[in-house]
């Protein structure tokens, strides 16, 4: 499987940067990611036990979309969830592919972070996150999961001097 994803240096430094300029962080998972995107070339499957049909056993399916399981499967989501990132304004960081930047004004930015199919928001602008949000639910089924608190075995807190990471540490016996 492969998926474009953020480094978790990365997230450490978009929280940095939001702490700094006492931003908040928005964290939204996108349900079923992977079957949200179209495939680019033809794949067939065998039908699945249980939904064999009577008189065409022999035959196989033709997918439209991708499903779990399959090798396209991550590279399709990435690529859908790019093309509409890229429509609404958001151009890709060049040197990382899981963040998205957008410049709504000279005062005011978006970013996005992108791990598989989690996204963290933070701006200068609370209008254009929730119009950004709102833009997100209408072309994928999301959940709003409020702002951050736990992500990739971070917990974050927010005071009044920033926002604070703490990895929990495993102990493996």
């Amino acid at each position: 499987m492969f998926a474009l994803v953020a480094r978790l240096g990365t997230v450490r430094l978009i929280v940095a940067l939001a702490s700094w300029r006492n931003q908040k962080l928005w964290q939204l998972d996108v349900k079923s990611a992977f079957l949200n995107g179209p495939l680019d070339e033809e794949v067939f499957i065998a039908q699945p036990p249980g939904f064999i049909s009577k008189g065409n056993e022999h035959k196989v399916l033709k997918l439209r979309k991708a499903l779990y399981g399959l090798k396209q499967a991550p590279r399709a989501w990435n690529k859908r969830i790019d093309t509409f990132l890229h429509s609404v304004g958001f151009q890709k960081y060049s040197v990382e592919h899981g963040v998205y930047v957008k410049t709504v004004s000279s005062t005011e930015i978006l970013l996005i972070c992108l791990y598989v199919d989690d996204l963290l928001i933070t701006g200068s602008g609370s209008a254009s996150i929730e119009s950004l949000k709102q833009s997100l639910k209408m072309e994928f089924e999301m959940t709003n999961l409020g702002i951050l608190s736990y992500f990739l075995g971070l917990k974050f807190a927010y005071t009044k001097r920033g926002i604070f990471m703490h990895q929990k540490k495993y102990i493996l016996k």
